[in-house]
């Protein structure tokens, strides 16, 4: 029963208050505003304190009062246009509650590639505040409660079952042609879903849930549309002779997500304890992490080849554009995902060099070698630094 007041009384004070007013509402709404607001979030963290079951609430799955308090107050809390005070006060209250108001991780997927842009629009740098906030939030409960990892191993079951239709596909092509041949006679048979081959979109007791590589790929273009946004700030500010500007060095929520994919991406493929397989054959489960890493490296390397011709144009300007494009690129997905990536490809293919050349990931790095190779011979003082690559050092007394 107080969820239900705590709602009624939640929709009534904040009507109007959704950012699409250009009216400020009157201070005692404000104020009846915040106040709700904040009553909700100390029920909230005292329900979640003591353990207690949303459904003993009345703030079940899929209930009619769950999705009314949520809708209203993730619109507070991410639309542009909301007073500070409100929006400050539906944050708080989304902090403390998300796992009884954004229950599942499927959800909160969905949400997150909602607000994500669709395209590169090169407006990524003015996302609003209450948008900013609503991506991070979001990317930081998937990683919270295990939402990650449940969502990697249904995109591997994914794979496994991507295979096994490309296989069964080809199997019933080759028996379509024998038959063609034989007869003029078809036989008439229902075919595969395209969608279910091509895009790893699959459905579960009749409703379609959200492919994580598509999330994936989601957050790779945004975190590269900001960092070419980053760039061309860059180059405009030295051109107008401003001053250098220091871009925060702490790792945004969507790339840390980013990183713990990738990192248990490839723990899926490190060989633990094989005994009794057969030299030479995997298993479908490595089979599918093989093939879901070969999507990952193809998104990330696409990506990088956007963002590096960008970096090497404005870095060959000059050794403080160099200076300024280095400083940005090493906090992206080229300065932190792709070395990781390398490191621990070349650790896999030397502890199973036939499962990794069976996944096909390697060749697709092999594409950014001159995007590198360009913006590495800008670097000032370049040829002393191969000259000690060249030497290396410690390497005779090894002998």
């Amino acid at each position: 029963m107080t969820f239900e007041q705590l709602d009624l009384l939640l929709r009534q004070v904040t009507e109007g208050m959704d950012g699409s007013s250009d009216w400020p509402p009157p201070q005692e709404k404000e104020c009846m505003a915040v106040a709700t607001l904040n009553l909700l979030r100390l029920q909230l963290h005292a329900a979640i304190s003591h353990q207690v079951d949303p459904e003993c609430l009345g703030l079940g799955l899929g209930g009619i009062l769950l999705n009314s308090l949520k809708q209203t107050v993730v619109t507070l809390a991410s639309n542009a246009g909301v007073l500070n005070t409100v929006q400050s006060a539906a944050q708080a209250v989304l902090q403390s509650g998300w796992s009884v108001l954004l229950p599942t991780a499927e959800e909160r997927a969905r949400a997150l590639s909602a607000l994500l842009p669709s395209a590169v629009s090169g407006n990524e740098m003015n996302v609003s505040p209450g948008r900013r906030f609503m991506i991070d939030l979001l990317v930081g409960s998937l990683m919270a409660d295990g939402g990650l990892e449940s969502a990697l191993n249904a995109a591997i079951t994914a794979e496994i079952q991507d295979i096994e239709a490309k296989k069964e596909a080809q199997k019933e092509k080759e028996i379509d042609e024998q038959e063609a041949n034989a007869s003029t006679l078809h036989r008439s048979r229902t075919p595969l879903d395209k969608d279910l081959i091509n895009t790893g979109i699959y459905e579960s007791a009749g409703k379609q849930s959200l492919p994580l590589v598509q999330l994936i790929q989601q957050l790779l273009r945004n975190i590269a549309s900001q960092t070419i946004a980053k760039l061309k700030d860059v180059a405009r500010r030295i051109s107008s002779c401003m001053d250098h500007e220091h871009f925060s060095k702490e790792r945004s929520a969507s790339l840390d997500l980013l990183l713990r994919f990738q990192r248990l991406l490839v723990s899926k493929l490190y060989p633990g304890d094989c005994v009794g397989q057969v030299p030479n054959t995997y298993n479908p489960d490595q089979l599918g992490v093989g093939s879901l890493l070969k999507k990952y490296t193809a998104l990330l390397c696409t990506h990088i080849s956007d963002i590096l011709p960008v970096a090497t144009s404005i870095a060959s300007t000059s050794h403080r554009h160099f200076a300024e494009v280095s400083y940005v690129v090493d906090g992206d997905l080229t300065g932190i995902l792709l070395p990781e990536l390398v490191v621990s490809i070349v650790l896999l293919l030397s502890k199973n060099a036939g499962l990794m050349q069976e996944a096909g990931a390697i060749p697709l790095l092999a594409g950014l070698l001159e995007h590198l190779d360009r913006f590495n011979h800008l670097a000032p003082g370049k040829e002393r630094d191969d000259n000690e690559d060249l030497a290396w050092p410690g390497i005779m007394g090894m002998y």
